[in-house]
């Protein structure tokens, strides 16, 4: 008996556990507690931290990449039948919103670093 399976609709059905490891990255990267920012000096020191950039900035944006690829294999899934135009509009949306999200991370996490170091530069100039 031959295997009736397209090749492609292999790897698509393959490609859809990056969606649920998409998810589980996130959880993952949301676990350590972040001070609120009206404790300037602790939510500073916590967004240069090794952690915030491991857990919150490598998590988000490889998950993106995860989600995004993760709505490809959808597509490619759901292309041979009724829903192909959903799919496609689902995969246009997730694409785009997740790279504005991924946008609005790094320029938070770039600001939140230029402002530290300004606080940091003014600590060290009024100690002298």
């Amino acid at each position: 008996m031959q295997n009736t399976v397209m090749p492609t609709h292999r790897a698509a059905r393959i490609g859809l556990w990056l969606l649920p490891a998409y998810g589980i990255l996130l959880g993952l990267g949301t676990l350590t507690h972040q001070p609120p920012i009206e404790d300037f000096d602790a939510y500073a020191r916590y967004i240069t931290t090794d952690v915030f950039l491991v857990s919150h900035l490598g998590a988000s944006i490889f998950g993106a990449a995860l989600a995004v690829l993760g709505v490809v294999a959808v597509t490619a899934y759901l292309v041979p039948g009724r829903a192909a135009r959903l799919a496609v509009v689902g995969l246009v949306l997730t694409t785009i919103a997740n790279i504005f999200s991924v946008i609005f991370l790094a320029s938070l996490f770039f600001l939140g670093y230029r402002v530290y170091m300004e606080q940091t530069g003014r600590i060290f100039r009024s100690i002298r």
